[in-house]
C-alpha cells in the first residue's frame, strides 16, 4: 500500500467515526461506506481494509472481551496507518464521542 492509499484509509476511518452511521458496514463494505460519505477509496485501500478485517486473531480477541469486532478492527487499521505513514502534523485524528483516543 502506498502513502496515498494509506491516507484514503485514514480519511475514510475519520469520516466514518465522525459520521457514526456506517461503523457496522466499514469492514464488510468499505467501498459502499466511502461512496455514501463521499470519500475516495482505491481498490488497494479497500482490499487493505478487508484484509485487516479478516484477521482471525482480531475476531477471537473481540469475542473474548465482548467488544464489537468492528471497533477492534477500526482501531487496528488506524494504528497501523498512523504508525507507518503518520498524518501530516497539521491534520487531526478524530476521537469518537466516548472521549477515548482510538489511535
Amino acid at each position: 500500500m502506498n502513502e496515498a492509499d494509506a491516507q484514503q484509509v485514514l480519511d475514510l476511518y475519520n469520516k466514518t467515526v465522525t459520521d457514526g452511521r456506517y461503523l457496522g458496514d466499514l469492514m464488510t463494505d468499505p467501498a459502499g461506506v466511502a461512496a455514501k460519505l463521499g470519500v475516495p477509496l482505491s481498490a488497494t485501500a479497500e482490499a487493505a481494509i478487508k484484509r485487516v478485517g479478516s484477521i482471525q486473531a482480531l475476531h477471537t480477541a473481540a469475542e473474548e472481551t465482548r467488544l464489537a469486532p468492528l471497533i477492534v478492527v477500526i482501531v487496528v487499521i488506524a494504528i497501523v496507518i498512523v504508525i507507518v505513514f503518520g498524518p501530516p502534523r497539521d491534520q487531526a485524528v478524530v476521537v469518537d464521542s466516548s472521549g477515548i483516543v482510538k489511535i
